[in-house]
């Protein structure tokens, strides 16, 4: 009986530490982004951006696959079957939080929008409030609902509307 037991723990643990990897890949890729944010405020898209980017992109395909363990080993190995679906709903909510920094991150690289001086500010902003966010104690009460709705808006309608209103300049040659 001790050798089941003792089987079943390791299993148990070895989930926790997957969880705990797909937690930290949640906090390498909001600092990737805020430095990927803050490269691409001083430069545009230079470099030190595209190896950002890349970072991102690699640390989101990590995640997938962890994502994908974790499930596995939910179904497969879990002691308690009645948490299964809350560790699965949460692990699949931070992947979305995760997949959300990708594609932000995709579309400054892909559309290369142009952020007026006054907005710069904001942007930084957010980028430090992110990466506070996902790097800070559990303690601080900080939205993650509100940095994603944030991230959301961006990719949605911020750089959309820049790549129309810089359509229009070049349509009728304004310079502002």
């Amino acid at each position: 009986m001790f050798n089941i037991n003792a089987s079943l723990l390791s299993r148990t643990k070895t989930l926790e530490n997957h969880i705990d990897q797909f937690h930290d890949k949640l906090i390498d890729v909001s600092l990737a982004f805020n430095k990927a944010i803050n490269t691409y405020l001083k430069g545009m898209r230079d470099q030190d951006f595209e190896k950002y980017s890349k970072k991102i992109k690699k640390i989101e395909h990590e995640a997938d696959d962890l994502r994908r363990d974790i499930e596995k080993r939910l179904y497969t190995h879990n002691l308690l079957p009645d948490l299964r679906a809350d560790v699965l709903k949460l692990v699949e909510s931070l992947d979305k939080v995760i997949n959300k920094f990708e594609e932000v991150t995709y579309m400054f690289y892909a559309q290369t929008p142009e952020i007026p001086d006054e907005y710069k500010s904001l942007f930084k902003e957010l980028g430090n409030y992110v990466a506070a966010f996902f790097g800070a104690d559990t303690t601080e009460q900080i939205d993650a609902v509100q940095i994603y709705e944030t991230l959301d808006y961006l990719q949605n309608t911020l750089i959309p509307q820049e790549k129309e209103i810089r359509k229009l300049r070049e349509k009728y040659n304004v310079f502002s």
